[in-house]
């Protein structure tokens, strides 16, 4: 007893020392370049609206969570439904040195006021599976290099200004749950390639500027529970893939110059709930 006393005796007088390049904070270890980019948040925004305060430490911006010292989960959403809701917003741009987090899992700034480029050393952070930037203020082409971070799970960037087309290596992200590109000015042609991410649950493209046809490969992606690519200038039929896709809850098609009949096949949604047809050319009863 007396061995164990002196032991935790010794840890209280004498703190955990770290490592060159961690700080000690509370008696834990942390990865000092992973607290200098939350500060950059931090500081990044007090020129906004609703900014954290000034002398927020940077281990008390949003959710966070850590391992091994290192930061791996970071969520900051003013989303009063979030499970990581704070009371202010991230403003300004997110700081080029979030390449430091090299060991960030997830990376959540829903409904935040950031603004500019979405920086291209994103794609320095190899693990990142779950990116969420939904409704903010960012702008600009996408960096091509996203299209290759092949353990993106989930890419949330709707409501945004984001430019530019689907490129065809979009193939690429084959772990991908998750694509949600709505509320964008994304332009061109769906591509084929996008049939090929056979493990999608949820693609919403809608209210963008995508040009031409769905693509037939849509029938590929069996899958999917929610499909929305309404308000584009999506012309051509319905793809006859569409109505094999018996998991769909959610179709929204309209908005669109789709044309063509409705056909009986529609009846295989057994588990559809929500069906948006609104503004096209489609007929049938």
């Amino acid at each position: 007893m007396r061995i164990i006393l002196l032991i935790l005796l010794l840890y209280v007088c004498y703190p955990q020392e770290c490592e060159e390049g961690y700080t000690e904070i509370n008696g834990k270890c942390y990865y000092q370049s992973d607290l200098d980019v939350l500060q950059e948040f931090i500081d990044n925004s007090q020129g906004g609206n609703n900014p954290p305060s000034s002398d927020l430490l940077p281990l008390e911006l949003g959710i966070q969570e850590w391992e091994e010292s290192r930061l791996i989960g970071l969520c900051i959403d003013n989303a009063e439904e979030s499970e990581c809701y704070v009371n202010y917003q991230l403003s300004g741009q997110i700081p080029e040195d979030i390449e430091n987090l090299t060991n960030l899992y997830y990376l959540s700034l829903e409904d935040n006021l950031l603004i500019g480029e979405l920086p291209e050393n994103i794609c320095n952070l190899s693990n990142l599976a779950v990116i969420n930037l939904w409704n903010n203020q960012l702008s600009g082409l996408l960096p091509y290099c996203i299209w290759e971070m092949v353990n993106l799970t989930d890419l949330w960037i709707g409501s945004n200004q984001f430019t530019g087309i689907i490129p065809i290596v979009v193939d690429n992200l084959t772990n991908l749950m998750t694509l949600a590109l709505d509320n964008n000015e994304f332009s061109g042609e769906i591509p084929s390639q996008i049939g090929n991410l056979t493990n999608l649950q949820n693609l919403n493209l809608g209210r963008n500027e995508f040009i031409g046809e769905i693509p037939e490969s849509i029938g590929y992606l069996t899958n999917l529970i929610a499909l929305y690519v309404d308000g584009n200038q999506l012309s051509g039929g319905i793809p006859s893939g569409i109505w094999n896709l018996t998991n769909l809850t959610k179709l929204t098609l309209g908005g669109n110059e789709i044309s063509g009949e409705i056909p009986s096949q529609i009846g295989n949604l057994v588990n559809l709930l929500q069906l948006g047809l609104w503004d096209s050319k489609l007929e049938g009863e």
